[in-house]
């Protein structure tokens, strides 16, 4: 007697009438989910934190390496007294408090200072045929010749840019000097304002005269620019630069 073969039909009747339940209690389960007041029992998560974690505002704890064990400080370099570059403790008009000409307050429509500050060892030599150094702790440069150095600065659309001020070394007869430097798609640039360093003493600062003027990143582009002239042998260093500028306020 010849054994019979499921036909095609009946295998596919079959294996249809197995899946069916597993169909219907996936989709129970993926209707159930998506119901108001759902509730995933078991697998909550944990409610966040802020500031119990070293990477979040506000933590005030210990940090540890990757075995366990706190980081201690590099123990390099020694916090500078802010008091070294101003010994009078007389407020600067780039300070916040400072009381100074009709339109240069934080009144009138404008924020107290917000500050973008620069390390000099960041910038680097416009000419790319020249080499830069910088000393060992890394926040200073100088260029091994008489050229140009920037980098780009963003500063917020509409903020209003008082003052530059320049932080330097300088034990040389001859002075540095900083600008910040607007330009237009067309390849023209305007020196909005400049500061020089000044004497010959070592460690110093300088701040620009009063500016003044609104940013406008649609049209203009911002970078800082620092040429230390005919000194290059290290006597005339770049340590930082700091724009002081203010937001408008309702």
């Amino acid at each position: 007697m010849k054994r019979k073969l499921f036909s095609v039909r009946t295998l596919f009747v079959i294996i249809t009438i197995l899946l069916i339940p597993t169909s219907i209690v996936l989709g129970q389960e993926i209707i159930s989910s998506a119901e108001p007041g759902y509730v995933n029992s078991g697998n909550d998560f944990t409610p966040q934190v802020i500031g119990d974690d070293p990477d979040e505002d506000g933590y005030t704890g210990p940090i540890y390496l990757g075995d366990g064990t706190p980081q201690e400080p590099s123990g390099e370099g020694i916090p500078l007294d802010p008091s070294f570059f101003n010994p009078s403790g007389v407020l600067q008009p780039d300070d916040n408090g400072y009381i100074g000409p009709e339109g240069q307050s934080s009144t009138n429509g404008w924020s107290n200072f917000y500050y973008l500050n620069v390390a000099g060892s960041s910038l680097r030599p416009r000419n790319s045929n020249f080499e830069w150094y910088s000393d060992s702790s890394g926040g200073c440069m100088y260029p091994g010749g008489a050229v140009w150095n920037n980098i780009d600065v963003q500063l917020p659309d509409g903020a209003r840019v008082d003052y530059l001020r320049l932080y330097y070394y300088d034990t040389n007869s001859s002075n540095s000097i900083a600008w910040i430097t607007s330009y237009d798609t067309a390849g023209n640039m305007d020196d909005m304002v400049n500061v020089q360093s000044a004497g010959n003493t070592g460690f110093g600062t300088s701040l620009s005269d009063y500016l003044g003027e609104t940013i406008d990143t649609l049209a203009k582009a911002y970078l800082l620019n620092w040429n230390p002239l005919y000194a290059f042998d290290g006597s005339l260093k770049l340590c930082g630069l700091r724009i002081a500028y203010r937001l408008p306020t309702p």
